[in-house]
């Protein structure tokens, strides 16, 4: 079962960057930067539930 708590940033094939939650199909954040999606994925799992 994939932790929810995991964010990974990979390159797409288009060149842009993504941010994607462990065992989600899609992402969550599609950005132009690495770093840019580094900084979404590390603040992700840090966000309060409601």
């Amino acid at each position: 079962m994939p932790d929810k708590k995991n964010y990974w940033t990979q390159q797409r094939p288009d060149g842009k960057w993504e941010s994607k939650r462990e065992g989600a199909s899609r992402a969550s954040k599609v950005t132009n930067t690495q770093a840019d999606a580094w900084t979404h994925s590390r603040q992700k799992p840090k966000a309060k539930p409601f």
